[in-house]
């Protein structure tokens, strides 16, 4: 037993050692201003082991990430994530007070070959109330990284960031209605951008989603104006862009014009960016659904019937017709009516209206037919006319349509027929 106890000693002492090195090479991908509330990309970390065995291979727990120049009541996080898919691999939201320093552990430890490069980015993310116009690095050394035991850290390039400054650009954005009809002409939308930050607005861009087609910006209200005036503004079918002449922090209306799509689009985003001078394209917050606009048939024909279909040819006497509705949303606007000529199988027409201002036509939410609701009917949509519904209270409701005989038809007929549309014109 003596003897191959010394054998096993004098084996130990003749195996070879092996040292492996962790090469650390850093590189700043800070940019020169970022906001606050938002994630900043600070570092890029490339690894790589190197040693005596060509199968070198060094497991990494940690790194000790320093951030310079700034209190930690600035910062919400730091995290670590793979550059190569953006997968967070660790993160932390504690910080030492007195080093401005905190240890990102990795859920599972990252382990690196001889064979391949571990590529890493470091980001911090800045809090809501981050103090504005300070800047600040973030920093790792050789120190910074805890490996296994037998690992020997060598850093081979500068282990700092540049410096980035933090600004504060946020507004709300909203838009009225959040639902319209389909193939409505001039329908209106204000978009409304509240200030949450306290940087002043050099410009904000908004985005119309596909499908719908800007007609018209009617006005861009700022600094208790309601105009364009201070403004550049520039207009595409599909996107609004202001440039404030003096850059403001006051609330933004934009007020336009648009026709929305010929068929039903859920859920379309109209989003907006902003810029003040030293951030460009960001984006506004959106609370909820609150820029999220659906175009759907709103009203739909549920039933028609005659109610009175035989009229003498005297100028007074009419047809009546009741029409059923059932409303698919929650808005309020206005029902729009519009009705071609009646035409019969004998080829004689009856107008809804004259040139001179005479109407045959009209159409009421009441059986009354002294409403007040009473609108004419014209062969064309009336952009400011229309009967009043707010539909958050009623689900089903009914109009009534009128067609008063003109005198001068002389020709009885038992196919009279006309083509009708409604589109519902939302409130904003």
């Amino acid at each position: 037993m003596r003897g191959a106890y010394i054998v096993l000693t004098l084996l130990l002492f003749l195996s070879p050692t092996f040292a492996a090195t962790l090469n650390v090479n850093v590189t700043s991908l800070a940019p020169s201003f970022n906001n606050t509330n938002s994630s900043v990309t600070m570092l890029n970390i490339t690894l790589n082991a190197t040693g005596t065995n060509t199968n070198v291979s060094i497991t990494l727990n940690a790194i000790n990430i320093s951030i310079s120049n700034a209190s930690t009541a600035n910062f919400t996080y730091v995290e670590i994530r793979n550059s190569t898919n953006n997968v967070v691999l660790g993160s932390n939201t504690t910080f030492n007070a007195t080093d401005n320093r905190t240890t990102v552990r990795f859920s599972t430890a990252l382990v690196i070959n001889s064979s391949s490069n571990l590529s890493l980015i470091v980001a911090v993310n800045t809090s809501f109330g981050a103090t504005k116009l300070i800047s600040f690095s973030v920093n790792v050394t050789a120190a910074s990284f805890e490996a296994n035991y037998s690992a020997f850290l060598e850093a081979t390039s500068n282990g700092a960031s540049g410096f980035t400054q933090i600004h504060s650009v946020h507004e709300n954005a909203s838009v009225t209605p959040l639902y319209t009809d389909t193939s409505v002409v001039n329908q209106s939308f204000v978009y409304v951008i509240k200030p949450t930050g306290t940087d002043a607005i050099n410009k904000t861009v908004l985005n119309i989603p596909i499908g719908y087609t800007l007609v018209n910006l009617d006005s861009i209200e700022h600094d208790a104006t309601n105009s364009t005036t201070g403004v550049t503004n520039v207009t595409a079918s599909n996107q609004i862009n202001v440039t404030f002449n003096t850059p403001t922090t006051s609330q933004i209306i934009l007020r336009f014009k648009m026709n929305t799509n010929s068929s039903s689009k859920l859920n379309l985003a109209f989003n907006s960016t902003l810029e003040n001078g030293n951030l460009t394209n960001i984006a506004t917050d959106v609370i909820g659904s609150n820029t999220t606009v659906n175009t759907q048939q709103i009203v739909n024909v549920t039933s028609l019937i005659a109610i009175k279909n035989a009229a003498y040819l005297n100028g007074t006497d009419y047809w009546e017709f009741l029409f059923s509705l059932n409303f698919t949303a929650n808005v309020s606007g206005r029902l729009q009516f519009n009705m071609s000529a009646w035409n019969s199988s004998s080829g004689n027409i009856l107008n809804v209206n004259l040139s001179n201002g005479t109407y045959y036509a009209t159409i009421r939410s009441s059986s009354n037919f002294s409403s007040p609701s009473t609108i004419n009917i014209t062969g064309e949509h009336n952009i400011s006319s229309g009967i009043a519904f707010n539909t958050s209270s009623i689900t089903n409701s009914s109009m009534y349509l009128r067609m008063i005989i003109p005198s001068t038809v002389t020709t009885v007929s038992p196919s009279w027929w006309a083509v009708y549309t409604i589109i519902f014109r939302s409130d904003t």
